[in-house]
């Protein structure tokens, strides 16, 4: 199997501090004298000439790198244990869950496993759509001084998650191979749930971004919903135990056959059959929201900012 490198950040805290919007300027714009300047005041100053630069003249890749290198530090420096706590707070939902439910499932040897495959993935999938929320509304200084598609935010606190998912799945990974429960289906059905996974991931979270940006109140609701699908996307236990007529419901909810297929590929048949056709639907709609966003995202870079910066 693939060993997966360990590298991860969360969310870019320092972005509303005047020396890291100088770097911003340096790293995204060929300007000179934007990039030497050095605080706040001369970079007001400069205000004119930064509102000059077109999207054409933004280096997306630079600022992404750069603002995925600042969520790495950022993370890694918040707490003294650093990244440890990427591993330690997915394996305490794990013991508060199999401590709550484990009896419902005493017979069940692999529920430990099951579990810990389940609310890993989840982790990932909700603490993405959490942190997109605010993705937008929190870079204001740059917003404010950058003609850029807004998206672009988004897209880099997906990537920090990304990364710091793979450090806990080769973690898991290892787990599962030390307890010998791992039996890794195939790198093509790998590539094939991770392709529908993070696709279905990005339409959320760009979809998510963008409305809170013209109805902040959603954060609240949004963060309950999630909360709540965690209970009715198969994480703590299999929807083969509900009713048919909730089951037929639960069929509609795309993070069931996501939480599935983590399992499948990570356990093999022990944990039931991919559900490819549902993951192929999964793939296709989630292609499309993309695509549209996108879009969306191109007609709105201009109203984006005013509505952010008011």
């Amino acid at each position: 199997m693939i060993c997966i490198a360990p590298i991860a950040p969360s969310i870019v805290l320092r972005l509303v501090c005047p020396a890291v919007i100088s770097s911003v300027t340096t790293a995204v714009v060929g300007n000179t004298e934007l990039g030497n300047c050095r605080d706040l005041t001369n970079l007001e100053r400069l205000t004119t000439n930064a509102q000059d630069v077109t999207l054409s003249r933004v280096s997306y890749p630079s600022l992404l790198k750069y603002l995925v290198v600042a969520d790495f530090k950022s993370d890694i420096n918040r707490y003294f244990l650093g990244f440890f706590w990427w591993i330690a707070e997915p394996l305490m939902y794990v013991a508060v869950f199999y401590t709550a439910f484990s009896h419902f499932r005493s017979n069940d040897e692999q529920y430990i496993y099951f579990l810990i495959v389940g609310v890993t993935t989840w982790r990932w999938l909700a603490g993405s759509i959490n942190l997109a929320t605010n993705s937008i509304v929190t870079k204001k200084r740059i917003i404010g001084h950058f003609s850029v598609n807004p998206a672009i935010f988004t897209l880099s606190s997906l990537i920090t998650q990304l990364l710091k998912y793979f450090v806990i799945l080769g973690c898991v990974c290892a787990l599962l191979e030390f307890s010998g429960q791992l039996k890794f289906a195939g790198l093509e059905w790998m590539l094939f749930w991770f392709a529908s996974t993070l696709t279905c991931v990005l339409a959320c979270a760009l979809g998510v971004a963008f409305l809170v940006v013209y109805i902040p109140d959603l954060r609240v609701p949004i963060s309950q919903a999630l909360m709540l699908l965690m209970f009715v996307s198969g994480v703590i236990f299999p929807i083969d135990g509900v009713s048919e007529e909730l089951r037929a419901i639960l069929q509609f909810n795309p993070f069931v056959h996501i939480i599935e297929g983590a399992r499948f590929v990570l356990m093999g048949e022990s944990q039931g059959e991919l559900p490819y056709d549902e993951l192929s639907l999964v793939l296709l709609f989630s292609a499309v929201l993309v695509v549209g966003i996108a879009i969306a995202s191109l007609k709105l870079a201009t109203d984006i900012p005013k509505r952010v910066l008011l």
